[in-house]
């Protein structure tokens, strides 16, 4: 696991537009987590690695269109998954503070929080991408899989699934933690959010302090649970089954 995109203190994670969601249906399904923050903050390297790329998303472009991340910086991280590349993107810079080909170490500042690009106020969007070619847009991860979880915090991660088997898209989970109110996540919305390859989980929420959470989904009327425990620094996974 890698650690955060950002020093402490100065921004958090949006909930509203995680990994696979559409912000109710507003927007396009996100390809990576969105993190509030004050714009001109310092962005970090969430692990040592190499610049693949920093500059304007002009050429080569890693979105949908060129200039869709504005200023940008790709790390080529020095940790691959099962000998698969494993890239971390920081998009909507207001400044590049890195250099192509540059050598980083974890933590070490690569930029500033902007509004560059299609963006829509000052934030941080982070990505991981795996694979040979950082540029493909489809080649994400849920990031919340790859970020460690603060101490005393674990992951809670699972899929809703049919009657068949079949993943369920934009099915809205929820989760009441110790110690926390209750909150929500989407199921991952299309086939351009893959999931994992070996955990095949179509959501995920990072940092939920340790103990015990009850998961809770609603269809056709019928409320589905199930009762986890978190474990500090560790993946808890649950399987939400919808009726016929």
């Amino acid at each position: 696991m890698f650690g955060e995109p950002l020093p402490p203190g100065i921004g958090g994670l949006s909930t509203n537009y995680r990994y696979g969601m559409t912000w109710d249906g507003t927007l396009a399904p996100h390809h990576g987590s969105d993190y509030t923050s004050a714009l001109g903050q310092p962005v970090i390297a969430v692990g040592a690695g190499t610049v693949f790329y920093g500059g304007p998303d002009m050429g080569p472009f890693f979105g949908i269109k060129p200039d869709f991340y504005g200023n940008v910086v790709v790390i080529k991280l020095d940790t691959a998954w099962n000998e698969t590349d494993v890239y971390a993107l920081y998009g909507h810079l207001d400044t590049v503070l890195v250099q192509t080909g540059a050598a980083v170490s974890a933590g070490e500042v690569l930029g500033t929080v902007g509004e560059t690009g299609v963006a829509y106020g000052p934030h941080l969007h982070f990505e991981i991408r795996i694979g040979d070619d950082p540029t493909i847009y489809t080649r994400v991860r849920n990031p919340e899989l790859w970020l460690r979880p603060q101490p005393f915090h674990g992951v809670l991660a699972g899929r809703v699934v049919n009657a068949a088997g079949y993943l369920v898209p934009g099915q809205r989970v929820y989760y009441e933690c110790a110690n926390s109110r209750k909150r929500h996540v989407d199921t991952y919305w299309d086939i351009y959010t893959p999931s994992d390859r070996v955990l095949l989980e179509n959501f995920v929420a990072g940092n939920i302090l340790a103990g015990e959470c009850v998961i809770t989904t609603e269809w056709a009327g019928t409320r589905i649970e199930k009762t986890t425990r978190i474990e500090k620094g560790k993946l808890s996974f649950v399987v939400l089954t919808l009726p016929d």
